[in-house]
């Protein structure tokens, strides 16, 4: 949008006789047009490729009760503002899969942090685990992942993000130890969710 702002200025002579005549004298002046271009920002936040460093997607097999997933999230701000906050939710394919909807015997999702950076290490059935190069610390969790459905927002460390910026942290899945055999053979699959929102308004 590009808003113009026209100025001018007039300035009237004083009256004055001559030979007992009266006249008046208008002096007017414009000056140059300025014009301001203003433009909206765009949030947008994005995943970096599959792989070692975005490791979401990969899924887990035959897990039994005890056994911990690793998977690191890595998010970039590819806008044009900055990030402010980031929630991160859960769909499942199946509520009623108790590894889903059990809050004591179901599957615990944690958010971990590292003050410094994570090094993946491959398993052998596909999957990676992590090990922080500085502190470790645990930023959300451990929570059923049902309660992860309705979206949890992250901490600020993880959410201030600077345009071209990006937030790494890894997602911890827990099956806890005290699963029974009615769980066994369960099936589920998970679509997660992340929405950005701008960082506070201010003056620009």
């Amino acid at each position: 949008m590009v808003a113009s702002v026209l100025m001018g200025m007039a300035l009237t002579a004083a009256a004055f006789s001559i030979f007992g005549l009266a006249g008046y004298s208008l002096f007017s002046g414009q000056s140059g047009a300025v014009s301001t271009s203003i433009s909206t920002g765009v949030v947008k936040v994005a995943l970096s490729a599959t792989g070692a460093s975005e490791s979401l997607g990969i899924g887990a097999q035959n897990i039994a009760p005890g056994d911990t997933m690793q998977r690191e999230v890595d998010i970039s701000n590819s806008g044009t503002s900055a990030i402010g906050n980031v929630t991160f939710g859960v769909t499942a394919s199946n509520t009623t899969a108790s590894i889903y909807s059990s809050s004591t015997d179901g599957l615990q999702v944690s958010v971990l942090e590292c003050s410094g950076s994570w090094t993946p290490t491959s398993l052998s059935d596909g999957g990676y685990s992590y090990t922080c190069s500085g502190t470790q610390s645990t930023a959300y969790g451990p929570d059923p992942i049902a309660d992860v459905a309705s979206g949890v927002a992250l901490p600020a460390s993880l959410s201030d993000i600077p345009v071209g910026g990006s937030s790494s942290f890894v997602v911890q899945i827990g099956f806890p130890a005290t699963a029974g055999n009615s769980q066994s053979g369960e099936t589920e699959s998970f679509t997660w969710n992340f929405t950005a929102t701008q960082a506070a308004a201010g003056a620009v």
